[in-house]
């Protein structure tokens, strides 16, 4: 039997918007967040004090809803015996291993009851609070994983974002898409020799 895996913390939460144009335009105000990268249907901001690549994402839907939360786990091993552990608790069906290319995170997303998802997370880029940041824009195909099993078909619903046409990953090689395994050349990456504790000179 595998392990039990206790994530380390809230990650990140995707939710869906009708309009993701606005919705980043009000959090910005009200949060303060900053957009981090963007699609043609999904947006993920990060914020000012310094913190990982998204805290917050949002993907365009035709009604609201929640699509995942993510978990900080310590590392890949992790994110396995995790996956191990649901699978033996009868929540076999998700997504994974894999790694995202925005974000530069592997995953493994485990499908709940509701039809939403938990995803177990490690390695997400970070963006100090000092970062001259830009946002990019890439396009939907070559934005969503850079390597892992096709994404399953989950059905019709809001859920499904997953398993849209526009968010596969095409063959393209690694070294065409906006991040590679390495990560991203922009961010750091969380304990690299240039920053070993990026979370001690946070602003609470």
């Amino acid at each position: 039997m595998a392990p039990v895996v206790r994530p380390r913390r809230l990650s990140t939460l995707l939710a869906f918007t009708k309009n993701v144009d606005e919705t980043i335009s009000f959090y910005s105000r009200v949060l303060g967040l900053r957009l981090s990268d963007s699609t043609g249907l999904a947006a993920f901001m990060h914020s000012i004090h310094g913190s990982d690549h998204h805290i917050l994402a949002f993907a365009q839907a035709e009604a609201p809803g929640m699509h995942h939360c993510s978990w900080d786990v310590a590392g890949i091993d992790e994110i396995g015996l995790g996956a191990m552990h649901m699978a033996s608790r009868g929540h076999a069906k998700g997504w994974g291993l894999g790694r995202h290319v925005l974000g530069s995170n592997y995953f493994h997303y485990v499908r709940d009851p509701w039809g939403s998802f938990a995803e177990y997370s490690a390695d997400i880029d970070y963006i100090p609070a000092n970062q001259l940041w830009e946002a990019g824009r890439y396009d939907d195909e070559d934005s969503f994983y850079l390597w892992g099993p096709e994404p399953p078909a989950v059905g019709a619903t809001r859920a499904s974002c997953l398993a849209s046409a526009p968010y596969r990953h095409r063959d393209a090689p690694a070294e065409a898409t906006p991040r590679t395994a390495a990560g991203s050349a922009r961010a750091w990456r969380r304990g690299s020799s240039r920053d070993p504790d990026p979370w001690a000179s946070r602003v609470p």
